[in-house]
């Protein structure tokens, strides 16, 4: 029984760290005028986060459920091994695949842009 707990446990990590969200550098504008453009911006991509997250609290939930379980295998496995736990629940949070679920990132960086900055 005990296996096949720790069978399912390591498939949803599996799972989980496969859906992980693209992430993107920037680069800012050299002018004040554009730097002041990017900060409203970011004003607009945390409005919509904060909208969508008002929105979809189950998928937050989720997140934080997944997270926990995923932090549960890591401390079992270290404690196996002998080694120390260095790592928080924190680390094991994915509520960048909620924001995701919103599409508040592509509007930010075509903001981004629009404002003079460059996104790769």
């Amino acid at each position: 029984m005990r296996q096949l707990f720790l069978l399912l446990l390591s498939f949803i990590v599996i799972t989980l760290s496969g859906c992980a969200t693209q992430k993107y550098s920037y680069t800012p504008p050299d002018t004040a005028t554009g730097k002041s453009c990017i900060a409203r911006c970011m004003v607009g991509k945390n409005s919509c986060e904060q909208l969508c997250l008002l929105k979809n609290p189950s998928c937050w939930i989720r997140a934080k459920q997944q997270a926990q379980i995923a932090f549960d295998l890591y401390k079992q496995q270290q404690r196996a091994k002998g080694q120390r736990i260095r790592k928080r629940l924190k680390d094991f949070e994915q509520d960048n695949d909620c924001k995701h679920a919103c599409n508040c990132t592509p509007a930010y960086n075509t903001c981004y842009t629009a404002c003079g900055g460059e996104v790769y």
